[in-house]
């Protein structure tokens, strides 16, 4: 199935309009369309039971809170204008086909969350990189969108407004997360794409082997280059992003969350580093 439906949630919290840039860019060259929105990424406002201050310091924090969700939605939707205005993508209101296309969604209930009301039906999320563990919103929409919808997640890290789909990096480590993020990428790919498949250490037993995944990606007429690096104790995704740089590639193909979140986010883990590090955009999915 080819990709022609993406949504791109826009939180507000980075000042730059690159990931909208970007998001358009790709809609236009996919010939997809591409549904804009502001994502609430601050979580619900309530007091709690033992709350001990008064009604006019609560009522001060509610203000405050409001005026920074009207200031992160502002800041949204002029990302999503600069965004238009760069690309020149055609605004539309309904369906169209074999053109690229976007749109704004403008929810007068103040029910902010595109990922909840339309990730369902996306072939595609794409979203700024969340940064550091200091901003567990920007993390949360990430999980949104990888757990709660399901969807491959295309992650663009700062300063990107273009993807090269014509070299990907695949990282395999024979998971089932992997193999759904390799399928989606066929959609990305150009046909005479090259593709570069990374194997880091042995795999674990029972899992699907690189030269498997050779072979499928040769029924789907592409050719791949195989990589066998040795695994370093923690260092597993700066190798990654190592090989990337080094073979030059233009993204990067890997599962989600092979491990658990609560490991990944005590002991740390692959996924987390290469929401945090990666300097070329990652597809993900689990």
């Amino acid at each position: 199935m080819s990709i022609k439906h993406i949504l791109l949630p826009l939180t507000g919290e980075s000042k730059s309009a690159d990931a909208a840039v970007c998001g358009l860019t790709l809609a236009k060259t996919l010939g997809a369309h591409i549904t804009a929105g502001y994502e609430d990424d601050l979580g619900p406002m309530y007091a709690a039971p033992d709350y001990m201050g008064t009604a006019a310091a609560y009522g001060m924090f509610y203000e405050q809170m409001q005026q920074l969700r009207q200031d992160r939605q502002k800041l949204a939707r002029a990302q999503f204008d600069r965004a238009v205005l760069a690309t020149r993508l055609p605004i539309v209101s309904d369906p169209v086909c074999k053109q690229g296309s976007t749109m704004w969604l403008d929810d007068e209930a103040g029910n902010f969350a595109p990922i909840a009301s339309h990730g369902a039906l996306t072939d595609l999320v794409i979203l700024e990189s969340p940064g550091s563990r200091r901003s567990p919103p920007a993390w949360n929409v990430v999980e949104e969108a990888l757990f709660g919808a399901r969807r491959p997640t295309l992650i663009v890290p700062p300063g990107t407004t273009t993807i090269d789909l014509s070299h990907a990096l695949i990282a395999w480590n024979g998971s089932s997360e992997a193999a759904n993020a390799v399928e989606r990428a066929l959609d990305l790919l150009p046909p005479g794409a090259k593709i570069t498949v990374l194997q880091i250490g042995e795999l674990k037993p029972g899992r699907m082997s690189s030269e498997k995944l050779v072979d499928y990606l040769g029924w789907h007429c592409f050719e791949a280059d195989m990589i066998e690096v040795e695994d370093r104790k923690n260092q597993t995704a700066q190798i990654i992003i190592d090989e990337a740089r080094r073979i030059r590639a233009g993204f990067v193909v890997m599962g989600a969350y092979t491990h658990s979140r609560t490991r990944e986010f005590l002991l740390g883990g692959v996924t987390d580093h290469m929401l945090r590090e990666a300097a070329l955009p990652v597809l993900m999915a689990h």
